[in-house]
């Protein structure tokens, strides 16, 4: 894959804030270190394949 171009600014919290409330819960001590990680990958996926247009 070449990115011949980005978008500066892209919200990277994901379309509803899954990263905030993930990452609220991970302070809380409601979810492993390993969910944490698990779904700042699957936002990064999305986030990605958004802006390539798949």
């Amino acid at each position: 894959m070449t990115i011949t171009s980005h978008i500066l600014g892209y919200p990277r919290i994901g379309t509803k804030c899954e990263l905030k409330f993930a990452q609220e819960s991970y302070w809380k001590g409601k979810t492993t270190p390993a969910d944490f990680l698990a779904k700042v990958q699957a936002v990064e996926a999305s986030n990605w394949q958004s802006q390539i247009g798949n």
